[in-house]
């Protein structure tokens, strides 16, 4: 299974879904993309390592990560043998959305399916577009605390400060 996504940054809610998907399969493969309409914060290399970080936190022990920046998630699942995409579903919007890329999706891959998790209730909120938008506001480091792992609070704080939140 692959779950797909550009984690700019990773959430609390991407790793409560990588946790879940992770025991679901025998491999859970995080694929971390890049979205030509989107700016990023991070490279997809500081997203992939962050993701690394707060998997190696949470002690799972059967993901892999990898960055994907030049074939449709169709196609990719393809070339790894991949037949399952997890996708996690905040709100009905998120459902319409993800309804819309499978069927995308299958027009590229017909034997792609598409597995659907319900976020977890604490996590329904959290977005990264939201991160991102708090990040600009002054004290936004303990709220933070609460929408986001410990990896990705240090790489805010040295982004900001040029220390992280673990050292003084």
């Amino acid at each position: 299974m692959v779950y797909a996504g550009s984690f700019d940054p990773v959430t609390k809610g991407h790793m409560d879904l990588i946790r879940r998907g992770a025991q679901m399969c025998d491999t859970l493969l995080v694929c971390v993309g890049n979205n030509v309409n989107k700016q990023y914060m991070f490279t997809a290399m500081e997203r992939a390592n962050m993701i690394r970080q707060s998997i190696n936190l949470l002690n799972i022990n059967n993901c892999l990560v990898d960055i994907n920046e030049t074939v449709t998630l169709a196609d990719y699942a393809s070339v790894y043998g991949v037949t399952h995409i997890l996708r996690g579903i905040r709100n009905g919007n998120d459902l319409v959305a993800e309804k819309d890329m499978h069927e995308i999706n299958q027009l590229f891959n017909p034997t792609l399916d598409t597995v659907l998790l319900m976020a977890s209730p604490q996590h329904q909120h959290i977005s990264s577009s939201a991160v991102r938008e708090i990040y600009k506001f002054p004290n936004w480091e303990n709220t933070m605390k609460q929408l986001v792992t410990l990896p990705v609070h240090d790489a805010l704080m040295f982004r900001q400060h040029g220390k992280t939140g673990t050292t003084s």
